[in-house]
């Protein structure tokens, strides 16, 4: 009886041990896959496309308007540190979301100017609220993306908080 008690005692540990091992080969490849997506989300932020084309327009300004091209400038350094900031987290409070959507916005306008017209309207008690980093910049990026615009057809996006959601519209114009 004792001997069988303590082949049981050994087998249930064994079971019990090996059940812990393979739920922390899960978590490892739940944070390797975590790690990777935290990359490509960066990597998809620092979109060469986005980046030539800041930077072709920066070049442009500083020849024709380098005041314009100092605040360009300035917009741009304060979106890459948001988002280097940010990078390790998963979640950032409204209020600095909706200002990194501002300067990603101010560097829009400087390439198509009235053509975007964006309006927020974020109620002072959601500011302390959570959403996930550079969330506004991609659904912005997507409305500028996916409609036709210009200065006589602007792309207008409201940005505004509705029975406890975060609503961002656009007119579609495909």
């Amino acid at each position: 009886l004792a001997a069988a008690l303590g082949y049981a005692t050994f087998r249930r540990r064994a079971r019990l041990r090996e059940a812990f091992l393979s739920l922390e080969r899960k978590a490892q490849a739940l944070s390797k896959e975590k790690a990777l997506v935290q990359y490509e989300n960066l990597t998809q932020q620092l979109n060469p496309h986005f980046l030539f084309n800041s930077l072709a327009s920066l070049g442009s300004l500083i020849r024709f308007d380098p005041k314009t091209a100092s605040e360009f400038l300035e917009a741009l350094s304060k979106m890459y540190r948001y988002i280097l900031q940010s990078r390790d987290r998963e979640t950032v409070l409204l209020h600095e979301e909706a200002a990194f959507a501002e300067y990603f916005l101010k560097l829009q306008k400087t390439r198509f100017g009235e053509a975007i017209q964006v309006q927020f309207k974020l109620e002072a008690s959601y500011r302390e609220r959570k959403i996930v980093p550079v969330t506004l910049q991609n659904l912005l990026e997507n409305a500028l993306k996916h409609n036709t615009f210009d200065s006589d057809d602007p792309l207008l996006v409201d940005i505004f908080t509705e029975n406890n959601y975060l609503v961002v519209r656009n007119n579609l114009q495909l």
